[in-house]
């Protein structure tokens, strides 16, 4: 008899930096949008050292790094929420749930909102 395999529930936050001043707890297909403000704590934590290494190692910025790390923090986010036996499962689930959303997103506003990893 095969063993069940256990599910966990895993969070992901994806950045839609071409959406701004967002409204918090929307509902778009699969994901929810989310302010940089209300994300986990961690998370943020996360995303500001990220943004801060993009900045130094992209030349191509012609904003100051105060403009740059602003305007991150002012991207609407899609937080996915999926059921999975493992991280590399559950990454693609979300991945595509968020993909999907943001299609809906594209529809609504006639514009494109690519889906960013990190």
């Amino acid at each position: 008899m095969p063993q069940k395999v256990p599910y966990e529930l895993y969070n992901h936050y994806f950045p839609l930096y071409n959406l701004r001043d967002p409204s918090n707890n929307i509902k778009v297909g699969y994901a929810t949008i989310q302010r940089f403000e209300n994300l986990p704590r961690q998370l943020r934590k996360q995303f500001l050292n990220h943004w801060e290494l993009q900045y130094g190692v992209n030349n191509e910025y012609k904003h100051s790094k105060r403009w740059f790390m602003a305007e991150r923090k002012n991207c609407a986010f899609f937080h996915v929420e999926v059921k999975a036996s493992d991280w590399s499962e559950a990454i693609d689930q979300s991945f595509g749930l968020a993909k999907a959303s943001a299609s809906i997103l594209s529809f609504l506003y006639q514009g494109h909102f690519p889906i960013y990893d990190s």
